[in-house]
């Protein structure tokens, strides 16, 4: 019975030896986030949770009353967020004016992805 009691608390041992020092060593920091909530906002261009969701889009394409009987506050529709039509979401010319004032050439694209290359590296 000694011999059992010997390789239990062995065994448990081990066990606590490995979660104590191989797991922490083995698992990468949690590193917190360094942007703001507002700059990753920016980054999406216009994409949230509710305009992303089919659903909650055509919830909010009911008529006012019915949201009312709902319960829901009324606020203007919303438009389905669709990648590179970010100019279809309301207030999105006040967002983006300053890019449909610039002249437009290839040196434009060039510096937007030499600006994401560097967002991406400094990250």
């Amino acid at each position: 019975m000694s011999m059992f009691w010997a390789f239990f608390f062995g065994h448990a041992g081990l066990h606590a030896v490995f979660v104590r020092f191989v797991v922490p060593a083995a698992v990468k920091a949690n590193n917190e986030p360094t942007k703001t909530y507002q700059e990753a906002m920016a980054r999406t261009r216009g994409a949230t949770y509710l305009n992303t969701n089919p659903i909650e889009v055509l919830k909010s394409q009911l008529s006012s009353t019915e949201l009312l009987a709902e319960g829901q506050k009324t606020t203007r529709p919303l438009v389905l967020y669709e990648v590179g039509r970010e100019d279809l979401q309301p207030g999105a010319e006040k967002k983006y004016y300053d890019i449909a004032t610039k002249e437009w050439g290839p040196s434009l694209i060039y510096d937007e992805i030499r600006t994401e290359i560097a967002e991406t590296w400094n990250t």
